[in-house]
């Protein structure tokens, strides 16, 4: 360090250098040959705090911008502890969300139409199912900063509360479908929709209440991340069990019988202007 630009603002004096304990400290944070060294960070905020995930990116930052240009450019830079691994972690866990989301939701979606033998049908409901979920987190995160002092979501409950979502709200969009299914007769789309509906909200209720009463003994446990996802889980199915009933018909109407309109006012019109040509 002597020849680089640090020497021009550090000194420390022989007799220091040459003191037992100073010669304990060099053990203790440099390597035997010399060619590595430890420092030791305090960070002001608490541990595993989106601040404090944030500190630790700006240091290492930091740390490989100040060395540019100086005879350790070269040098390897390592932040550890931690802060290190959770923001590491969490960083790992935002690439492979992404992943995860898009192949899962393929995959409800081809089961969906499976099931449904359709394909407008799956994708009402996909994305119902993901205005749900970001609405559900918008929730969390506003009911965390009011009421427990917590402004922000940790990184794990996005990810949780996706899984959760996805295959409860799967799950009760492959029951609608089938009741869908089963109600066939001269009924149009949308009526058929809703006498669906109709048939399972009772036992849909039921599952909502249970299912919530479930997350919802997580709350006491105390752990922040548990919480949240408890309260996005109760909070989307609530929103999910409205929605996909007051919308799902409209929607079947507006499909399906939107176009039926379209194609007896077309054959209208060809026919009175067939009667006009003969008169």
């Amino acid at each position: 360090m002597a020849k680089s630009s640090v020497g021009d603002t550090i000194y420390v004096p022989d007799n220091i250098i040459n003191a037992p304990y100073f010669k304990t400290m060099i053990d203790a944070y440099m390597s035997t040959n010399e060619k590595s060294t430890r420092i030791d960070v305090v960070l002001d905020a608490t541990p595993g705090s989106k601040k404090s995930l944030a500190m630790v990116q700006s240091l290492q930052n930091q740390v490989s911008y100040d060395l540019k240009g100086t005879v350790l450019d070269s040098a390897t830079v390592a932040v550890g502890g931690y802060n290190a691994e959770q923001a590491d972690t969490q960083q790992v866990a935002r690439a492979s969300f992404k992943k995860v989301a898009i192949l899962l939701g393929v995959v409800a979606a081809v089961i969906l139409m499976i099931v449904s033998e359709s394909i407008l049908q799956p994708i009402y409901l996909m994305g119902m199912l993901g205005v749900t979920y970001l609405m559900s987190l918008g929730f969390t995160k506003w009911f965390s900063g009011q009421f427990m002092g917590e402004k922000w979501l940790t990184w794990q409950t996005p990810f949780l509360t996706f899984m959760m979502l996805l295959a409860l709200g799967v799950d009760y969009s492959i029951y609608l479908l089938m009741k869908y299914k089963q109600t066939t007769g001269k009924t149009k789309s949308a009526e058929r929709m809703i006498n669906a509906s109709i048939l399972i909200g009772t036992v849909i209720i039921f599952a909502v209440v249970v299912i919530g009463i479930s997350f919802a003994s997580l709350i006491p446990s105390g752990v922040l991340t548990l919480i949240q996802v408890a309260i996005a889980v109760i909070f989307g199915l609530i929103i999910f069990g409205i929605v996909v009933p007051a919308l799902m018909p409209g929607l079947m109407r507006l499909t399906y019988e939107g176009f039926h309109f379209k194609e007896l006012r077309f054959k209208h019109r060809q026919n009175a202007s067939q009667e006009n040509q003969q008169k």
